[in-house]
């Protein structure tokens, strides 16, 4: 008798493998995660349009890698006057807003943004640094690490001790030539510091030494640090000179803050990053008391 039980057991399994899989239902969501910076775009407008959102574009002066249009987009949900404002950020660092977006989608997918408490806004602004984000580059499109352009341009912070790490791995150069003096630099500093990383002076800003590598106040053109057969000058007329001062994506932050957020008596600001921690673990870095932002919502 156990022949045919095993028979029938097999039929169910195959009659199983037969059956089509059932059709996706109008609840359901695509998974958050784009290949790319148009694809998560696109996505993000969707989204958008579903929750009955606001959309605001901010065109970048730049065409993407296929000369399309990209933008920083913000999508506002809740009252437009809400005292209290959670914005979202990502891909200030550029390529690492694949992450950033994922979240953002997660999160516009979620019961929580149908249902915002009252008297609460969310401004989710995706693609802070757009150019990076299509052009998969880390920094923006004249060599800034956008994280570190942040300061007063008119009073800039100084570093005495990046004289020393410019010297040791000088970045003045973007054929490839240049690029491999300055990767031997870079281990030729290593050597001499015995340390894995960079010492506190080369993560600060230059601002005083022109191309030196990127740098929160230093301009770099992308045609000179990236794409060094290109006529830079073309960059220069968009808008992106060799100078020091804020970067595209600095000044439209502050215009979309002052635009959205601007009433808001209480803001709080969650800025997706990848690279921190073993892999797949979540850092959270806190620049206040944890406490304070829960009490704010």
């Amino acid at each position: 008798m156990a022949a045919p039980r095993r028979l029938s057991v097999m039929l169910s399994a195959l009659r199983c493998q037969q059956r089509p899989a059932p059709a996706p239902t109008a609840a359901q969501e695509p998974p958050p995660f784009a290949a790319d910076y148009a694809e998560a775009r696109s996505e993000l407008h969707r989204r958008c349009e579903a929750l009955g959102g606001e959309l605001t574009r901010y065109p970048h002066p730049l065409p993407g890698p296929d000369g399309e249009e990209i933008s920083m987009d913000v999508v506002c949900l809740g009252p437009s006057d809400a005292p209290k404002c959670l914005i979202l950020f990502s891909a200030v660092h550029g390529l690492e807003g694949l992450a950033g977006s994922a979240a953002q989608m997660a999160w516009l997918s979620s019961p929580q943004a149908s249902a915002l408490p009252p008297g609460v806004k969310v401004i989710v602004v995706h693609g802070v640094n757009c150019w990076g984000f299509a052009w998969r580059s880390r920094l923006t499109e004249d060599g800034v690490d956008l994280n570190r352009n942040f300061v007063d341009h008119a009073n800039p912070p100084l570093n005495e001790r990046y004289e020393l790490y410019r010297h040791l791995t000088p970045f003045t150069d973007a054929s490839q030539a240049g690029v491999d003096a300055f990767r031997d630099g870079c281990g030729r500093r290593a050597r001499i510091w015995t340390l894995p990383a960079p010492p506190p002076a080369a993560t600060a800003a230059s601002t005083t030494t022109p191309r030196a590598s990127p740098s929160a106040g230093r301009r770099v053109s992308a045609a000179a640090a990236l794409f060094p057969s290109s006529d830079s000058s073309k960059l220069t007329e968009a808008g992106c000179c060799m100078c020091a001062a804020a970067c595209w994506s600095n000044t439209t932050v502050r215009k979309l803050v002052r635009e959205h957020a601007g009433h808001a008596q209480k803001v709080v600001v969650i800025d997706w990053h990848t690279g921190v921690g073993a892999y797949g673990d979540v850092a959270y870095l806190f620049m206040h008391p944890f406490v304070r932002a829960r009490t704010h919502f």
